[in-house]
């Protein structure tokens, strides 16, 4: 069997291929003019374009391979299905902090139970009104993940935050000396399934589109006691 007979390229009479198109190997019946086989019959393969079975075949396949990005991880039930509370840890729950995700020195400023970050533009303006915070991702034994939300002049909360880097623990507020009480866990809790979203990305979800950066936001208008333009 000579060259010809293994690799017949006149059937490419067609265009280049583009790279989504797919050449098959199929064997193709003949009868040669001296016998190969007990039958009198040989096979030869064939270099050709796939036919129309085989191309449906392929994009069964491209939609398959596009589905593994829809495929249900393990921790499904630590995914965000709405933006997760940015929020000081409550009394009723233990935490956990994670211990790289944390950032600090933000200033932010609260309005009616939401807290906003402030453009450096309004520093002067909301001087008064804002606060220096920091930002970690954390755990709650009661709701899950949310952005624990620290306020940098309160030694308490810090070292709050940095104890529950550390492990679970139950923190508190306590009125009676104005600070955040620290205690051991009130149940045994595994090392969490930390979300598979980075921490930018759950800052993102929790703070998109909050950064307040110009006088006449609304937002700061209310902050200022100001009324807003247009408004009675």
């Amino acid at each position: 069997m000579n060259n010809q007979d293994m690799w017949d390229l006149t059937q490419l009479a067609r265009p280049p291929p583009t790279e989504n198109d797919r050449l098959v190997i199929r064997k193709v019946h003949m009868t040669p003019s001296a016998p190969c086989g007990a039958g009198g019959e040989s096979f030869r393969p064939v270099c050709c374009w796939p036919d129309k079975q085989h191309s449906k075949f392929i994009k069964r396949t491209r939609k398959m391979l596009e589905l593994k990005n829809c495929v249900v991880p393990e921790n499904f039930n630590k995914i965000y299905v709405s933006a997760p509370e940015v929020r000081p840890p409550r009394g009723n729950e233990d935490v956990h902090v994670h211990p790289d995700w944390g950032l600090p020195d933000i200033a932010m400023v609260k309005s009616g139970s939401k807290i906003y970050p402030v453009d450096r533009e309004l520093f002067v303006a909301l001087a008064g009104k804002m606060g220096r915070y920091s930002l970690h991702g954390a755990v709650s034994s009661e709701a899950g993940p949310f952005v624990m939300l620290v306020r940098q002049d309160m030694p308490s909360a810090v070292e709050a935050a940095e104890k529950a880097a550390k492990g679970w623990i139950h923190t508190f507020w306590d009125n009676s000396t104005r600070s955040y009480k620290v205690e051991a866990p009130r149940e045994q809790h595994e090392e969490p399934n930390w979300p598979f979203e980075s921490f930018e990305q759950l800052l993102e979800l929790a703070l998109s589109g909050r950064t307040l950066k110009s006088l006449d936001d609304p937002i700061v208008q209310k902050i200022l006691g100001k009324k807003a333009p247009g408004s009675q």
